[in-house]
């Protein structure tokens, strides 16, 4: 149930009250720390282009899609260009970010009507998928999945260290992000322990967002590939 009476904060106030949520909820494992600092320097990129002592009850969903274009149209540090502004996938989480301080916002009583129900700005307006971030084509993926498979068969290289022999390791990493589709920070934080076997199924124990955990199986070509890299590709 909502509120009765309506609190006129300030866009800094509210910003301040939920970040301070937003922490307090990875005490109890609701969110990681680091989804949390993520929330958080979106909402500060909120206060800065929304104003800080603007009311967020006064903010309309016009105001949220000029919000949301003037973020897509900000600089990115992290590209070599960063004249060509926010990538997709940052424009997303952005929204995501500021949508739900106005779901909570609205519960608070801190707004009377959530705003980005208002909001009409499309994602191809906001900027779209830019010409370098074309996924690859069907036979390009399948070939580089088909390539993947192989290199288990393969002699190790003549001539490298065994710290620089990378071949199996790339055809590890391939072969589990295409058929078992995991974020990459799950990939990037998987240790030998975490891929066991029981009843003669290979399995991936993932270490996801929030303390979650999932057993995934492994289909055989992919666990053969494994087992080789565990067995000659790591030093």
């Amino acid at each position: 149930m909502r509120p009765a009476e309506l609190d006129r904060l300030t866009v800094a106030e509210a910003a301040d009250r939920y970040v301070e949520l937003v922490r307090a909820r990875t005490v109890t494992g609701a969110l990681s720390s680091s989804t949390a600092e993520v929330y958080a320097r979106d909402v500060a990129t909120l206060v800065e282009l929304a104003g800080a002592d603007a009311v967020l009850d006064d903010l309309t969903g016009a105001d949220v899609d000029a919000l949301l274009l003037a973020f897509a149209r900000r600089p990115d540090g992290r590209l070599r260009s960063p004249s060509g502004g926010q990538s997709p996938s940052s424009q997303a989480r952005f929204r995501r970010s500021i949508s739900a301080l106005f779901k909570h916002a609205t519960l608070a009583g801190w707004v009377q009507i959530n705003p980005m129900t208002a909001s009409t700005v499309t994602s191809k307006e906001r900027g779209g998928l830019r010409p370098q971030r074309r996924a690859l084509t069907r036979e390009q993926a399948q070939g580089l999945i088909g390539a993947a498979r192989t290199l288990g068969d393969v002699a190790p290289p003549e001539g490298k260290r065994r710290d620089q022999r990378t071949e199996l390791r790339d055809a590890v990493i391939v072969l589990l992000l295409a058929t078992v589709g995991p974020r990459v920070s799950e990939l990037v934080r998987a240790n030998v322990e975490d891929f066991f076997t029981n009843d003669g199924v290979r399995y991936w124990r993932i270490f996801g967002k929030g303390g979650r955990t999932r057993d995934v199986p492994l289909p055989d070509d992919v666990a053969a590939v494994l087992q080789e890299y565990l067995a000659r590709g790591r030093a």
